[in-house]
């Protein structure tokens, strides 16, 4: 954990600001108890965005597929199999895979449709009408995260940004040594499990880590350490002759 009090406080005051922000608003249009059944999710969402901004998993896709795609799971689950605690853990590990096909992986979706299947019966009465709720949440506590983050300096959401525009076809300098994107995506290929960190992200703590370890290899050599302190010298002499002439 490579953070500072500073950035604890930072993603504390958000994720209470976040979260109360859309319980408000949620309760305000949908009433206390559906606003109060849905904090869970949102809360452990919070965390998520303002903590681990970052992430892949902390991407606004992720959160608003996430959320979708969980409660279409907990409504087909419940239609055919009820509300029990089997059909609520069936929603969790089919939510899950089909979070993954979508390429849309938020772990609170799960929580999401955990809770919609064991709903009380305010909320599982809605039917398709839970959708509203759902993504109300959603959506607010993205706009939170985007002008919380933002306004206290860290970027969010995080796009790939080309800083400048080259005149040349020829790979930029940093591609042309140490590694490229090619090669990360046979490292990730070659690990094949979860790596919550955008591919952009890694790419920057790789190519960082590549210039402090350059620069300790390098950047602290001095001429002292390198050259002889013991010096000795010989002297060469050599006698000229003077042409032979016939």
């Amino acid at each position: 954990m490579n953070t500072r009090p500073k950035e604890w406080l930072r993603a504390s005051v958000g994720s209470f600001l976040g979260l109360l922000i859309c319980t408000l608003i949620c309760r305000e249009v949908f009433g206390s108890s559906v606003a109060l059944h849905l904090m869970g999710p949102v809360a452990a969402s919070a965390v998520i965005l303002f903590a681990v901004s970052s992430g892949a998993l902390a991407q606004p896709w992720p959160v608003i597929g996430g959320y979708l795609t969980s409660t279409a799971v907990a409504l087909i689950v419940t239609h055919y199999f009820g509300y029990s605690p089997l059909s609520a853990s069936l929603a969790v590990g089919l939510s899950l895979g089909a979070m993954c096909v979508l390429r849309c992986l938020h772990p609170p979706g799960a929580a999401l449709a955990l809770c919609l299947v064991l709903a009380d019966t305010e909320l599982s009465g809605m039917g398709l009408q839970v959708f509203y709720p759902v993504m109300l949440n959603a959506i607010c506590l993205l706009i939170a995260a985007l002008l919380y983050n933002n306004i206290t300096g860290v970027r969010y959401p995080k796009l790939h940004l080309v800083t400048a525009v080259r005149a040349t076809d020829d790979p930029a300098p940093q591609q042309r040594v140490g590694i490229t994107s090619a090669d990360l995506d046979l490292a990730l290929a070659d690990i094949g499990e979860f790596v919550d960190v955008t591919h952009e992200e890694l790419e920057e703590i790789v190519r960082a880590t590549e210039k402090y370890a350059l620069r300790r290899s390098m950047g602290d050599i001095t001429a002292s350490q390198i050259m002889s302190r013991d010096l000795r010298s010989e002297e060469h002499t050599s006698e000229l002759q003077s042409p032979v002439r016939s």
